[in-house]
Order: C-alpha cells, then sequence, then structure tokens
C-alpha cells in the first residue's frame, strides 16, 4: 500500500488496561479504501478478546489515509486487510 497519512506513533491507542497489566494483541481489520483513500474498517478477528484492541485498531485505521486504487485513472474503492499488532515493547 501506499499511505497518504499515518500516525506518527500507534503506541497512544494502545488499551490501556491491557498496556499496564503486559498483554499483548493482535487485530485483523477488514477495510474498504475509499475513492478518497479514507478507510472504513470493521473487525474481522481480535486476540485476545474483550481487552480494547479491536476497537484501538479501528481508532489507528481512522487515522490511516491511503493512495485509492485506480480504475481507467479514476480513484475506485477497493478491499484491504490490515493487520495491527500490539506490543508492549514497542
Amino acid at each position: 500500500p501506499v499511505w497518504i497519512e499515518r500516525p506518527r506513533s500507534t503506541a497512544r491507542f494502545y488499551p490501556r488496561e491491557a498496556f499496564m497489566q503486559g498483554v499483548e494483541g493482535q487485530v485483523v481489520l477488514d477495510c474498504m479504501v475509499e475513492a478518497d483513500g479514507r478507510l472504513n474498517c470493521s473487525v474481522a478477528s481480535e486476540t485476545p478478546p474483550d481487552r480494547g484492541f479491536g476497537a484501538a485498531a479501528l481508532a489507528i485505521a481512522a487515522a490511516h489515509v491511503m493512495q485509492p486504487a485506480l480504475r481507467d485513472g479514476a480513484p475506485v474503492r477497493a478491499r484491504y486487510r490490515m493487520i495491527v499488532p500490539f506490543s508492549t515493547s514497542g
């Protein structure tokens, strides 16, 4: 992917309670890259569940803008799968 905007640090999105307890996780997002490059995502999987990682990953995705796919030279919606790891070691 070609990123137009990305957050400088994703650490601020880490679920506070999970971080304080040393819990790490991973989220898989199914996204549509809109014609304007914004991501519209849903959580496909979240490990471990119910620790806030899904909501955090959605917030991270919302802070991204991607170069959209092109069809006949015009931007179009396209699917993108984003894997968002959460690690206490940075």
